[in-house]
């Protein structure tokens, strides 16, 4: 058997969803699938301070994966009421 010496990435941007699939070096498999608009709707959940913010919808995404992503909190239909990078 081959060793693997790092990551392979699959990625296939559709017009509503990318759908991305990865090898890790230890040979496991990691898919995802994220709005192609890079626009993730979520909820802010409980147990979230200023510091952390829990969704659930959100809970199967990669470790690390939102780091240095810009995030805005809106009222529900109304104005942002945050804007954080």
């Amino acid at each position: 058997m081959q060793e693997k010496h790092g990551w392979e990435f699959w990625i296939d941007v559709g017009g509503t969803f990318t759908d991305c699939l990865a090898h890790n070096p230890q040979g496991h498999q990691l898919k995802h699938k994220l709005l192609s608009s890079s626009i993730c709707p979520g909820r802010v959940g409980k147990h979230s301070d200023r510091h952390r913010i829990v969704d659930l919808a959100r809970s199967s995404d990669p470790e690390n994966f939102w780091v240095g992503y810009q995030i805005q909190i809106k009222e529900e239909g109304g104005p942002i009421i945050a804007d954080e990078s």
